[in-house]
């Protein structure tokens, strides 16, 4: 995992890096590891993690090709993390809304590629956020090294980023990609990918306005309506995973809804069925008591949606592995300020959650509904 790094001493100091985030105790600080790696101190542990020339991408790049190996059957599922400060020292440190506790928390925010089957996720590639209060002020810039070519983003632009260089890293196979992060334009984040030639499943709100492809389903109105409107109104629509239509169901969460759409290019102001619109696949899942659970939406040219029951279950297997692996072997655990410190700590964790999942040293495994993706590359 570490031979693309180009000297012995390196490779040494990151091995003992990553055997103190498998075995130190407590928070995996600098300290903490240097203290468990005994002979290498703590002035070496901190200089190859925040002030070393070696770069993190090529090291990302074989975790991935690794990975591949582990889980052939996988597909890249985008999640984001929230690491809470308690100061504004570190890099990136800012305020976040998170819909799912409700509330807005003060800390990190980065997004994350994990290459996930239906028995394990592993994280190989990172993106940090980094608002226009940390990339507007050549103060914060230059005390956290933020490297001069980054520009001001927003979250969509970060996750996008993550996704399509993971998915064109060299010696990986085309994998759908499963994106699910609240709290930011979703629709955005899917035309991106779309555009990209990424083969994509976003998870969207309900409240995102999308409209009716009516060169697919005519004599409906071409005016953008809110996603949860449209499954709503064409309860019909709905299919068994194997792709065959329901006339009567029961709710038993076995059905999903497909709704042709178009996606008009962000910001534009251009009609929905102009040249820039993309044709999409609007899919809903049902309930247990008739209510649409969650909607995505699906660049159907390029994901069959009959794969969808497998894709969308994966998210849960990220939820699971980071909880007890990533968690474990501190990858919210750095508390330095540099901009490359953060990346490479971030990277050796993910060394050292792959080590653990080679190793057969998976969590309990949980109630996770995951389905096989095999064939919906």
């Amino acid at each position: 995992m570490l031979s693309s790094l180009p000297r012995s001493d390196q490779r040494r100091i990151a091995e003992a890096y990553v055997r103190g985030l498998l075995h130190a105790e407590g928070r995996k600080t600098l300290q903490n590891i240097a203290r468990h790696a005994g002979g290498s101190g703590a002035q070496n542990i901190h200089h190859f993690i925040s002030g070393s020339s070696w770069q993190w991408a090529p090291v990302r790049e074989t975790l991935a090709r690794r990975a591949q190996q582990l889980l052939p059957q996988g597909a890249w599922v985008i999640k984001d993390i929230v690491i809470p400060k308690s100061g504004q020292q570190s890099v990136g440190v800012d305020r976040h809304f998170l819909p799912r506790l409700g509330r807005t928390v003060t800390g990190q925010r980065a997004f994350g590629a994990w290459l996930v089957s239906q028995d394990a996720a592993v994280p190989v590639n990172w993106s940090l956020f980094l608002s226009r209060k940390w990339l507007g002020d050549p103060d914060l810039r230059r005390r956290a090294n933020i490297p001069e070519g980054l520009r001001a983003t927003r979250p969509e632009e970060a996750a996008c980023h993550v996704a399509v260089s993971t998915v064109r890293g060299q010696g990986l196979r085309p994998r759908p990609v499963v994106v699910d992060v609240e709290g930011f334009d979703a629709s955005l984040c899917a035309w991106k990918l779309a555009r990209a030639g990424v083969p994509v499943v976003v998870r969207i709100p309900p409240d995102t306005p999308l409209t009716v492809d009516t060169s697919v389903l005519g004599g409906y109105s071409p005016a953008p309506t809110p996603a949860c409107q449209l499954v709503s109104s064409m309860r019909w629509f709905r299919h068994r995973p194997d792709g065959h239509r329901i006339v009567r169901i029961g709710f038993g969460g076995t059905a999903v809804t497909t709704v042709p759409v178009l996606m008009p290019s962000p910001g534009t102001g251009a009609a929905p069925a102009g040249p820039e619109a993309l044709p999409m696949l609007l899919v809903a899942e049902w309930g247990a008591h008739g209510t649409a659970t969650r909607l995505w939406l699906v660049d159907s040219r390029r994901v069959p949606w009959t794969c969808m029951p497998g894709l969308v279950a994966l998210p849960t297997v990220v939820d699971r592995d980071g909880a007890a692996v990533s968690e474990r072997v501190g990858i919210r655990d750095f508390a330095g300020r540099s901009f490359d410190g953060w990346h490479r700590h971030v990277t050796l964790a993910s060394a050292a959650h792959l080590l653990v999942t080679l190793h057969g040293q998976e969590p309990q495994p949980d109630a996770c509904p995951a389905a096989p993706v095999r064939g919906c590359a």
